[in-house]
């Protein structure tokens, strides 16, 4: 059998564990599993973290039918609509928010002529932000 503190130098140690072993972890008490949830990351990632802030590029009506998203126009929400921010709006966010992500829809952007636009914008604003700001476009 295993033990939780045998599991925990295990992965302290580089060592990815098995199924059966995940499986032990599940049946063990929450605050010893925290402890050595918590001894693990102290050794991976210290106490420091990173903050991403996302705001969306474009917003509302999107044809796509995620469930979970209040910009779906299947879904019945009070999501603002607006089109693709203007490249100096997201700029400024950027400066203002220390944000890092943009987030929108390919959705609106079929033709060729949209999408290079949606790509001078992306370069525009990640010129105007020394190169980085990330897009996630999905």
């Amino acid at each position: 059998m295993y033990s939780l503190k045998e599991l925990t130098e295990k992965v302290l140690n580089g060592v990815q564990i098995d199924k059966a072993q995940e499986l032990f972890l599940y049946q063990q008490p929450l605050a010893k599993l925290c402890e050595s949830a918590n001894e693990i990351r102290k050794r991976f990632c210290s106490n420091t973290f990173d903050i991403c802030t996302i705001i969306n590029g474009k917003s509302g009506s999107c044809s796509e039918n995620c469930k979970f998203c209040a910009k779906s126009a299947h879904n019945n929400t009070c999501t603002e609509i607006y089109p693709l921010l203007e490249t100096d709006e997201i700029s400024f966010k950027f400066l203002l928010l220390h944000l890092s992500v943009v987030v929108c829809s390919p959705r609106g952007f079929e033709n060729a002529a949209a999408f290079a636009s949606l790509l001078l914008h992306i370069r525009t604003s990640n010129t105007l932000c020394d190169g980085s700001m990330l897009y996630c476009i999905f």
